[in-house]
């Protein structure tokens, strides 16, 4: 309904009308990312804190944060403090206008839609080729190891994020790009899992909202500023 929900990661929920009023505040722990659906349903991702299952799981919660659900349990491997694993497989998730889920975090290219109450509607798979983790990138780790040793797999995971316009496609950008580096590819999925494009967009843009045939991403000037710019889309897909 157009209210914007902020989170401080330390205390909880804040929450302001369209017009930039403050209209409440909701007290909440262990959010590491919050989604909120069109109806006001609000959907975090939570470190889990029993000491027997260390992990993360998926919370719905109505508009004023009364639990409705929790799915699905992901256990954290065991962790030495002296190991660092910079490039290790990330959470990435999107909410679809149909009030699914978009969910993965393993290495491999794979996405589950998940329904609010944990149900698995169905799953996307993609081959892909492995992207390697450069020299320049392995460098920069070493930089700030302090001591501690790295952990670097030989390639990046497939999936680096994922976002879902207004009609339900969904936008996942991967660690492909073009050959001379400047481009980034975005493999582009209609609501029923078909990839319908393989996207390249600018490493200096940073999309973050796909919404009434446009894009709205983030790209930082020479002087350190950020500016939003906004993209047109154009469908021309050949059935």
């Amino acid at each position: 309904d157009g209210r914007l929900v902020f989170e401080d990661f330390i205390r909880g929920l804040n929450i302001f009308g369209p017009d930039g009023t403050f209209r409440e505040f909701l007290p909440a722990t262990a959010f590491v990312d919050i989604l909120v659906t069109p109806g006001g349903r609000i959907v975090a991702r939570v470190n889990t804190i029993e000491a027997d299952r260390p992990g993360k799981e998926i919370r719905v919660f109505d508009s004023v944060l009364h639990q409705q659900a929790a799915f699905p349990f992901i256990p954290d491997e065991p962790r030495d403090p002296q190991v660092i694993k910079p490039f290790a497989g990330r959470f990435c998730w999107a909410l679809t206008p149909s009030d699914e889920l978009a969910v993965s975090y393993e290495g491999a290219y794979e996405i589950n839609i998940l329904s609010l109450d944990g149900r698995l509607r169905r799953r996307i798979r993609k081959e892909y080729d492995p992207v390697k983790i450069s020299q320049e990138e392995i460098d920069g780790v070493k930089q700030r190891l302090r001591g501690r040793r790295a952990d670097i797999p030989p390639a990046h995971s497939a999936i680096q994020g994922i976002l879902a316009d207004d009609e339900g496609r969904l936008y996942v950008s991967t660690y492909e790009r073009t050959d001379d580096e400047q481009l980034l590819y975005y493999d582009v999925f209609d609501r029923d899992g078909r990839c319908l494009a393989k996207l390249p967009i600018p490493v200096t843009i940073r999309p973050a909202v796909w919404q009434r045939g446009h894009m709205y991403g983030l790209e930082e000037d020479a002087e350190g500023f950020q500016k939003v710019k906004r993209f047109r889309l154009v469908w021309n897909i050949d059935r």
